[in-house]
This record gives C-alpha cells, sequence and structure tokens, in this order.
C-alpha cells in the first residue's frame, strides 16, 4: 500500500511515517517548508500545502491511503484565520482530493480538542458535545469544524476514521511544540511562575501507531479518543528536575493567572509573556479533563505508555541531539 502523510514534519507526522514504513507500506511524505527531520526515511517526498487543492491532487495521484496530519496549532486567538484555513479548508480540501482520486483509506488525525472539555461531569467519550460554540477557544472551534468538513465529504463516499490525541509529549519533539517548549523552559529555570491545573497527555508514539492502527481497524465516520494519563504543571516540572534541570517555582491559582494575556495583549506587553501563556492555553489547564479511551483500545489495539516514560524519553531525545546543553 502506498500511503500519503501530510503534516509529515511535524511532531506526529515522522512518528506515522516510521510506522508505516515498519508495517511494510510505501510512504509519500507530504512536505511543507524544512523536511530534514525525514532524513534517512525511504519517503517520496512532495510538497503539499492543504490551503492549495492542485497541491494535494497531485500528491494524491497512486495513493491507496492518506493520513491526514497537517494542522496549525495556536492557542493565540490572533491566529484563527490560519486556524480556519488549514484546520478547516485544508480538512476539506485533503478529503475531497481523496474522494476525487478514489483514495480507499482515509485516517484524519484530529484533537481532542474537537470537543467541549470544559469542567465535564463524567469522563469524556466519542459521544462528547463538540466545541462548535463561541465559549471555545478558537483552535478548538476549528478543530471541531474540520471534522464537520469531513463528515460532508464522507457524505459523499469518503471511507473515513478519526483519532482524537489530547495533549501529545514524547520524543522527537524537534521545533519544538508549545508543551515542548514550556518543558524545556521548565528545564532551563526560565518559568519563575506556574500556573496549577492539569491536562491529558498521550505519547507521540502511541498516537502514531494508532493511526496506521486506523487505517484498516478503524470504522468509517468513528471518534477514536487517544489518551494515556493526567500531568499537572507540577509533574512536568518534577520531571524536568528528574532530567537535570528545573529550579524553584511559584504555584499560583489559574484562575489568578488567566487575566494576565488579555492585559498584556491591551498594553501591548505581549512579548514579555512566555511562549504559550495566553487565556487559552490557561482554559486548557482548567478543564480538569479525563477521558475513556476504552473505545480506541477495543478497537485499535491503543495500548498507551506512561507520560513518566513519555517525558523521560523526551528529555533523553534532546540530551542526545545538544538541545539541553
Amino acid at each position: 500500500m502506498r500511503a500519503l502523510v501530510t503534516g509529515s514534519t511535524g511532531h506526529i507526522g515522522p512518528h506515522v511515517v516510521r510506522a508505516l514504513l515498519a508495517a511494510g507500506h510505501q510512504v509519500r511524505a507530504g512536505v511543507h517548508g524544512d523536511a530534514t527531520i525525514l532524513d534517512g526515511l525511504d519517503v517520496e517526498r512532495v510538497a503539499v500545502d492543504v490551503r492549495e487543492r492542485a497541491t494535494l491532487d497531485r500528491a494524491m495521484v497512486g495513493v491507496d491511503a492518506v493520513v491526514h496530519l497537517a494542522a496549525f496549532i495556536s492557542v493565540e486567538p490572533d491566529d484563527e484565520a490560519m486556524m480556519q484555513a488549514v484546520n478547516v479548508h485544508g480538512v476539506r480540501n485533503t478529503a475531497e482530493a481523496a474522494l476525487a482520486a478514489g483514495v480507499d483509506r482515509f485516517v484524519h488525525v484530529s484533537s481532542v480538542h474537537a470537543y467541549a472539555t470544559w469542567r465535564l461531569a463524567a469522563p469524556l467519550t466519542e459521544s462528547g458535545a463538540r466545541a462548535l460554540g463561541p465559549e471555545n477557544p478558537a483552535y478548538d472551534r476549528s478543530k471541531a469544524r474540520g471534522e464537520q468538513a469531513l463528515r460532508a465529504v464522507m457524505a459523499q463516499g469518503l471511507h473515513a476514521t478519526i483519532v482524537n490525541p489530547v495533549g501529545v509529549v514524547g520524543p522527537g519533539d524537534h521545533r519544538p511544540s508549545l508543551m515542548g517548549a514550556t518543558m524545556l523552559q521548565m528545564y532551563r529555570k526560565e518559568l519563575p511562575v506556574l500556573p496549577t491545573g492539569g491536562f491529558c497527555w498521550v505519547d507521540v508514539r502511541d498516537v502514531a501507531d494508532a493511526a496506521v492502527a486506523a487505517l484498516d481497524r478503524g470504522a468509517p465516520g468513528d471518534n477514536h479518543l487517544l489518551s494515556s494519563d493526567t500531568l499537572t504543571p507540577k509533574d512536568f516540572h518534577r520531571l524536568a528536575c528528574e532530567a537535570g534541570g528545573g529550579g524553584a517555582v511559584m504555584w499560583l491559582p489559574n484562575a489568578m493567572l488567566r487575566p494576565i494575556p488579555r492585559l498584556a495583549n491591551a498594553l501591548g506587553a505581549r512579548r514579555l509573556l512566555p511562549r504559550g501563556f495566553t487565556s487559552d492555553a490557561l482554559y486548557t489547564l482548567a478543564t480538569r479533563l479525563d477521558v475513556d479511551s476504552s473505545h480506541a483500545r477495543q478497537r485499535l489495539g491503543f495500548s498507551p505508555r506512561p507520560m513518566a516514560r513519555s517525558v523521560a524519553d523526551t528529555f533523553a531525545w534532546w540530551r542526545e541531539r545538544g538541545v539541553l546543553s
């Protein structure tokens, strides 16, 4: 089978590529910008911009399956236009191109953020309400609308299934991600103040394995929530200290910190805040989310590793590459 992987150069993408190659598949890697993270992998590279349908039509020729990873992840409300362009219209473009090319299988790697997650009374399941209302962060709304766009194409005949990982942590975080950047700031003692709260997390390698399993085992139209453990900022800080870095910090209630990004924006002082320190990010930490991944375990054989191991492996990967020096 020849599989196209969009977003192949992000955090999850190279792991999906390796999982496909290990399963004996041919891989066409859709790349946008720097693709050095794929060096050494036996893949065919093709330029893809999911905002441009023509690039997708070319990439789909001769493809049997698609794993769609391309996304614009942000906790900055000012990025909403780009989130809509990539996370909604980009999903529609990719799905329509796959349908037109006669692709047999389509896996959309969405996010738990497609769901409304605020202070749920019970663990989140695949039947949960979607994050479509204005009370949800802009990124969450874009992921929910992206799934709506995909389902519209599915109604025309596309065989597609969806996986919804929670916050993703793990080795290979080369850019790094927002959480990866925060972990590095903890390690380097650059964060004197941190919020309380917590969120659900999952290892990037387990997400990749689930996405590849979904090509064969995911039922058309199904969502599959992927979650391992819940970790608080204190947990991440402790693990950063165990990795050899991290200093004393002040812990403040999330509710006390949430007005700060809005005030900084109003004063034009946004650049003085750490990367990712926004109202939307603090909203996420305050959700107190619990996720039920039993459907993915049963359907996809999802068996996530503990997050303590994932965080340790992440710091080990950075150390091997001189990032921690």
